[in-house]
């Protein structure tokens, strides 16, 4: 398991400055943090024959890990994700259906983050309640473009 989630371990942390322009009051806000998904993968739970109280104490857990995150301030959003897929690909935008139970690495949610860095995400990912089950979590920053 991770060690706690503390706000300042994972550098929440914002710089507020104030201005004024021709006498009017500009906040201005000055973040250093960076947002990070957290993409899950694994086996449809469908699939891995648990019983209904396990699924219930599995369910139990990600919704303490949810509490945890919000707690520290740093979940800020999340779904997870029915296991039928469509898939539609190649220039002739062919279709393919898949039962979850079908797909080796499903994904089945993703959570988004708002930390200082890498670092501080892969400390977030140490919850994760399916690592048990054989999951993974792919963490991949989200990219900021200007325009």
């Amino acid at each position: 398991m991770g060690t706690g989630l503390l706000r300042g371990d994972l550098g929440i942390r914002s710089h507020v400055s104030t201005h004024t322009n021709s006498g009017s009051m500009i906040t201005t806000r000055n973040s250093t943090m960076k947002k990070y998904m957290m993409i899950f993968i694994g086996a449809d739970y469908g699939t891995l024959g648990l019983s209904p109280e396990q699924m219930q104490a599995q369910m139990g857990k990600w919704f303490a890990w949810g509490d945890k995150m919000e707690k520290a301030g740093v979940l800020r959003g999340g779904e997870a994700l029915q296991p039928d897929v469509k898939r539609i690909s190649g220039k002739g935008r062919v279709v393919t259906d898949h039962a979850g139970g079908e797909i080796k690495e499903l994904v089945g949610g993703y959570y988004t983050i708002e930390v200082k860095d890498v670092a501080a995400a892969m400390e977030v990912a140490q919850d994760f309640p399916d690592y048990e089950l054989g999951g993974t979590v792919e963490i991949r920053e989200v990219m900021v473009f200007d325009r």
